[in-house]
């Protein structure tokens, strides 16, 4: 299949995987070249499929599957140098493997942090990936970009986050244009609003309900957070375990809910 983008899009390409000088392996059967890379962005740039591209690499030896990139605005960015291994993260004794790559794990925790404002830079991302925590050297380059590397912001290639507040009234939105455009082009926005119906008798229950119902979910959702962090690290036992006390969950949040 091919990308439904054109010269206006930013593309984030994650790839991870077994890897050595310039190749990256399928499946210890098939591998890509880094110049079948570069030829792919250098097609891409001639038929205006992107505006700019962020390539991530996590591999053994990651950075040198960039080197033959020439197609311009392409920032690469490889968990190891030439002659480096990329190391993997907590293993699994149940299953014998290991369960995520030092690299990927540091770029979810990065995220599952925070980031300041949706105008934080991509290359506080750049600059977390210690030695100690990755034991390699991550390394990054801007090829033949066309603009500042310090302004290039996260959410240029990562979505950014938007807080709402949910509210039990209407709010009307107007958006007016300059004076000196035609009136035609003045328009309204209109709101959308969740209507309750408080003259019923029942009318102040159902609201109460709803409210408990979202403090119910907002907990629920911070303990799974905990959950997930812990569940790898927990015996067969302890798996049952939290899995009955979700079952028990829902079906008490089911009991609750208004018929």
């Amino acid at each position: 299949k091919r990308l439904l983008t054109d010269a206006d899009s930013n593309i984030l390409v994650y790839i991870t995987g077994h890897g050595g000088d310039t190749f990256l392996k399928f499946h210890d059967k098939e591998e890509i070249q880094s110049q079948d890379l570069a030829d792919a962005f250098n097609i891409m740039h001639t038929q205006n499929r992107y505006n700019e591209i962020l390539f991530m690499i996590d591999t053994c030896q990651a950075a040198t599957l960039y080197t033959h990139i020439t197609a311009p605005n392409v920032i690469g960015i490889g968990s190891s140098v030439k002659g480096q291994s990329s190391y993997s993260y907590m293993n699994d004794d149940a299953l014998g493997i290991s369960l995520v790559d030092r690299f990927t794990h540091h770029t979810l925790r990065f995220f599952e942090r925070g980031i300041k404002t949706q105008n934080s830079k991509l290359l506080s991302l750049f600059q977390s990936y210690s030695f100690e925590k990755l034991h390699s050297n991550a390394q990054w380059d801007f090829i033949n970009f066309q603009r500042d590397h310090q302004q290039v912001a996260i959410t240029d290639f990562f979505s950014s986050i938007s807080y709402v507040e949910l509210t039990t009234h209407s709010i009307n939105v107007t958006m007016v244009r300059d004076k000196d455009e035609d009136d035609d082009k003045y328009c309204e926005i209109q709101p959308l609003v969740i209507e309750f119906n408080n003259a019923a008798n029942n009318g102040d229950n159902d609201v109460n309900t709803l409210t408990v119902l979202q403090h119910t979910m907002a907990n629920a959702l911070q303990w799974l957070d905990l959950w997930y962090q812990n569940i790898m690290k927990s015996s067969d036992a302890q798996f049952m375990f939290y899995m009955l006390v979700i079952v028990c969950g829902f079906y008490v949040v089911e009991r609750t809910m208004p018929k």
